[in-house]
């Protein structure tokens, strides 16, 4: 929960980098637009250590629940810890300007984009089924007669 209150101040933080740098943009030197234009860039591009903490947890929290019917497959769990390894190289964007571990990179950029994307699509539609499957035997057992 830390690690979530943490990642929407971390949202909020270069957002409002990127409203000052177009607030009286005209009153100051175009450098100086570009330092905080890039400052937003940099902070919104390191987020991901909040990220990869509720990765970690989550696929904790999926793998040792060994119940006969876990509330979460455990392929999400191991998904979980994969794409926690993928989004890694998206903390080091920092320390490169070009190539492939930039923030315009593949390796800096585009895995752990992807990764992620297929984890919380993922984690949504394998949610969304056990609800609805859960809503449905909850109201079928509503609808059963009281036993006399």
């Amino acid at each position: 929960m830390v690690s979530c209150a943490l990642l929407s101040l971390e949202f909020i933080t270069p957002i409002g980098i990127w409203m000052a740098a177009s607030y009286r943009y005209d009153d100051r030197t175009a450098d100086v637009t570009r330092a905080l234009h890039d400052v937003g860039w940099i902070l919104f591009m390191t987020v991901i250590w909040s990220v990869w903490v509720q990765l970690i947890a989550i696929a904790a929290a999926i793998l040792i629940d060994r119940s006969g019917e876990p509330v979460l497959p455990h392929w999400l769990g191991y998904l979980s810890l994969w794409v926690a390894l993928l989004i890694i190289p998206a903390g080091l964007v920092l320390f490169f300007k070009q190539g492939p571990f930039a923030w315009t990179g593949l390796v800096g950029l585009y895995i752990p984009l992807t990764g992620f994307v297929v984890w919380v699509l993922s984690l949504t539609i394998t949610i969304h089924r056990n609800l609805s499957r859960e809503i449905a035997a909850t109201a079928w057992t509503a609808l059963e007669p009281a036993p006399h």
